[in-house]
């Protein structure tokens, strides 16, 4: 059952800021440029909505549940009587989670910052993630691709961004904690042996690994990475 989660979860990520090179370490570019425009349109703005964001308390459409087009788009809804990810430990690799949000409240089992004393996100990202992973089957807001699954945030950015080296530690954390599945909705550039090889232990370990591609479009075909190489 697993694997079906595999195929649904690509769906999730949406947006993804880019490693670029900082010295010895790596930052991910200021999530600000990416995010804030999503993150402040109103909840009047459908494709906003139907895509991934999660109505707040005050939004008139947070009080019926409706389940989003990419949800129904990959048919999520109609492996429910299967699975809804019940007993699923997914590990949100992002901004943090709002923990807070009756979307997820009860969905958040727990989590770590590596850049500040809570896992909260006050960035937004990845809660929007978040949401779409395991938004509650509760008749109100949203519904995610698998309510019932159980959503760790590993918060190593913030509105600035955040290093390679806090990533890298989130990873690790996902894999002292027997996580089933890691979200990444960053990117990179650059090749980075480093990450590669704390992703080979994950996937080495039966983590399955989830991450963004393809938010810029391909403007250099030349060095495309054959897919049958890769182990996200």
């Amino acid at each position: 059952m697993r694997n079906f989660f595999v195929i649904i979860l690509l769906n999730i990520l949406l947006l993804s800021p880019k490693f670029v090179s900082s010295g010895e370490d790596i930052f991910i570019e200021s999530l600000e440029e990416s995010f804030t425009n999503t993150f402040s349109t109103t909840i009047s703005d459908k494709l906003l909505l139907d895509n991934y964001y999660i109505p707040t308390f005050n939004d008139e459409s947070y009080l019926k549940e409706i389940i989003p087009w990419n949800i129904e788009k990959i048919n999520a809804d109609k492996f429910w009587n299967l699975s809804k990810g019940e007993g699923v430990k997914i590990a949100v690799v992002d901004t943090g989670i709002d923990y807070d949000h009756p979307e997820l409240k009860n969905r958040v089992k727990g989590g770590i910052s590596f850049i500040d004393s809570d896992y909260m996100d006050y960035v937004g990202h990845g809660t929007a993630i978040a949401g779409i992973i395991a938004a509650e089957d509760n008749d109100i807001g949203v519904v995610g691709v698998a309510p019932e699954a159980d959503l760790y945030a590993v918060k190593v950015m913030d509105e600035e961004g955040g290093y390679l080296s806090d990533i890298l530690k989130g990873l690790q954390w996902a894999l002292k904690n027997d996580m089933d599945i890691v979200t990444m909705s960053f990117g990179s550039d650059i090749y980075i042996k480093a990450f590669e090889e704390r992703l080979n232990e994950l996937y080495s370990n039966g983590i399955v690994l989830i991450a963004a591609a393809g938010n810029d479009g391909d403007n250099n075909p030349d060095d495309d990475i054959d897919v049958k190489l890769l182990k996200i």
